[in-house]
């Protein structure tokens, strides 16, 4: 599952807003067009300074850290805005997906869907590498047919964590690090999507 980029985040701030492509367009002043927006928030696009600066404007959002995170800016100010922004925003309510399972070995649907809570709705795939459960679980990838599956999500078990760092900065590195984390009862981490897999080894 990707990252955030400008586009994600002016979709989330839409959403939480209530606010329908068409609305966004005509608080823009008229363009540009919905469609092109939509093109924006998919990441098929970036916004120029123009566009990410009216952007800003009617999303309610710092002018400056839109244009850094649309990349009017150095590569290390685009991340601190993605950050900022992301965390201003909060997390993204997740959406359940019927997810498509495929066979490791041939790559092909195996004709299961999975119920998964993802944080996007997308057309994902999944491929389960341990066994026939229908919980997150060690060896499990769900990824974008698109991308790579080597750039998947894959669902881990955790490693401990520093619990004592402030919640704000907790926060931002869960989001980082996370796609998706599943809680027990006393609100616990106990599985959890890994935004790379490579990271989760890293850890």
């Amino acid at each position: 599952m990707a990252q955030d980029t400008i586009g994600t985040l002016v979709a989330a701030r839409r959403s939480n807003m209530e606010m329908s492509l068409n609305a966004l367009v005509q608080r823009m002043g008229g363009s540009p067009s919905a469609s092109f927006l939509n093109r924006i928030e998919t990441g098929k696009v970036t916004p120029t300074r123009r566009v990410a600066g009216r952007l800003a404007d009617a999303l309610s959002l710092p002018r400056d850290l839109v244009l850094n995170a649309a990349g009017h800016a150095s590569e290390g100010q685009e991340g601190d805005a993605l950050d900022q922004l992301r965390a201003m925003l909060g997390e993204r309510a997740p959406v359940m997906v019927a997810v498509t399972v495929m066979d490791p070995k041939t790559a092909k649907a195996t004709g299961e869907r999975r119920q998964r809570m993802l944080r996007t709705r997308y057309d994902a795939r999944l491929v389960d590498l341990d066994g026939e459960d229908n919980e997150p679980f060690a060896g499990e990838v769900v990824y974008d047919p698109d991308d790579e599956i080597r750039r998947g999500v894959g669902v881990v078990r955790l490693e401990p964590i520093d619990w004592s760092q402030g919640p704000r900065e907790l926060n931002l590195f869960l989001r980082t690090i996370w796609a998706h984390v599943q809680l027990d009862e006393r609100l616990r981490p106990m599985f959890a999507a890994w935004s790379l897999p490579e990271w989760r080894q890293a850890a």
